[in-house]
């Protein structure tokens, strides 16, 4: 026998294989990620490897590819051939395909609010779905944790302003995951309260100081006797009946006391969550009426500040009339009392541009009562002498009374 054939006889002899055919790889692949597979085999003396994953074929012992979009599961065939004898043998593996996580989102408020309870929403691209979970947590301490796309979060404490809130999205078969952190700050308004004196004399300015504990600030806005201040503090005027008259004669007057209660509201306002608190401090008004007696030469001596009329005739209803205030000389300011209470300005009740005349148009029997001005030039204001309002009916009529100084004595 010749010594090459007696050769090929001796190989085909040991040839051997293949066995033990298996594919090497994961069994879950993702789109967008590239994966190696490797096929192994027993041969002797070689194998050769050929790769069939839907209509490609490859050959060699390595597989690599990269899904670009979702696909049906895919099925990888690998078929090993003994390169002297042509046996053949072939192994498949199926892989599932998955898709993300992507495109985390995390909706809800901006915010977080102190004893109240806000919901957050996680949302991912995943196929074929995705799972999720929470951590919440402060300054690096985890506060809580939970799981499913929806999260109830309320603060833990009212000394903290911010927590920090993670969301967690993972594919349920690749077992991928992304996450998304969210920092939101703590909305809080409490401790408010009014810093200021509750007994006040009319006629003087009082300041008065608003304080909450507001994070991250908060608005303030203050009410009194129908108007609004804004800030935190605030000088308040307290309608005035005026301090002592100072007369170019000599002046006696004797106070009565009496007083009222008026609330003082303090309003604040959280700027982010636009939660509201609000202090009433009740103050007590001291009203100071005067009965005064002139003494003087009745050629020399007048009236600091006297009102009268100045329409003609009696005030009557339905009609015109028109009151007006009458100093020596042109005050810096003058306000109006209708029964020792501030006169507001209506449709129907007009002050001049000076504010020294005001007109009833028309004049209504409710408006009846004690009508005063009060001056203001530098110093203390003065308060005038009472006109009692008593409005007539047409044809009939009743004088109205002006309150004049009980008696007139010359020196």
């Amino acid at each position: 026998m010749e010594p090459l054939s007696a050769c090929l006889l001796l190989l085909t002899c040991l040839a051997d294989g293949p066995s033990s055919v298996q594919i090497v790889g994961v069994n879950v692949v993702t789109v967008g990620i590239p994966y190696g597979f490797q096929c192994i085999a027993d041969c002797y003396p070689d194998c050769k490897y050929t790769w069939t994953r839907g209509n490609v074929t490859s050959q060699g012992p390595e597989l690599s590819f990269q899904l670009l979009h979702v696909v049906p599961t895919q099925t990888l065939s690998c078929t090993v051939s003994n390169s002297e004898t042509g046996d053949a043998s072939t192994v498949q593996k199926t892989l599932q395909v998955t898709a993300g996580p992507s495109n985390i989102q995390i909706s809800g408020p901006t915010y977080l609010t102190y004893g109240a309870e806000s919901i957050f929403i996680c949302s991912a691209s995943c196929y074929p779905t995705c799972s999720f979970s929470w951590t919440v947590s402060w300054e690096g301490e985890t506060l809580s944790k939970a799981q499913g796309s929806n999260i109830s979060v309320t603060p833990y404490t009212g000394t903290v302003q911010e927590e920090n809130l993670i969301c967690a999205a993972m594919d349920t078969v690749s077992h991928l995951y992304i996450s998304r952190s969210l920092s939101l700050p703590v909305a809080s308004i409490s401790d408010i309260s009014i810093v200021g004196d509750s007994t006040v004399t009319m006629g003087k300015q009082y300041t008065f100081t608003c304080y909450a504990a507001c994070y991250p600030s908060c608005s303030i806005v203050w009410k009194y006797m129908g108007k609004t201040y804004e800030g935190n503090q605030v000088q308040i005027p307290i309608y005035h009946q005026g301090d002592e008259k100072k007369f170019s004669c000599h002046l006696e007057i004797t106070f009565n006391d009496y007083t009222k209660i008026e609330p003082l509201t303090c309003e604040a306002t959280n700027t982010i969550s636009h939660s509201i608190s609000t202090f009433v401090r009740n103050l007590t008004v001291i009203v100071m009426t005067s009965f005064m007696l002139i003494i003087c030469d009745v050629n020399i001596c007048t009236d600091p500040i006297s009102m009268h009329p100045s329409s003609t005739g009696l005030p009557t209803g339905e009609r015109p009339f028109s009151l007006q205030c009458v100093g020596p000389q042109n005050p810096a300011s003058i306000t109006w009392l209708w029964n020792k209470l501030p006169m507001p300005a209506s449709e129907r009740v007009l002050f001049s541009s000076d504010n020294s005349t005001m007109t009833f148009n028309p004049l209504l029997h409710t408006d009846d009562g004690l009508y005063q001005c009060v001056v203001a030039d530098g110093g203390p204001p003065i308060q005038s002498v009472g006109y009692q309002m008593q409005v007539n009916c047409e044809y009939t009529g009743h004088h109205s009374d002006l309150i004049m100084p009980q008696s007139i004595v010359s020196d």
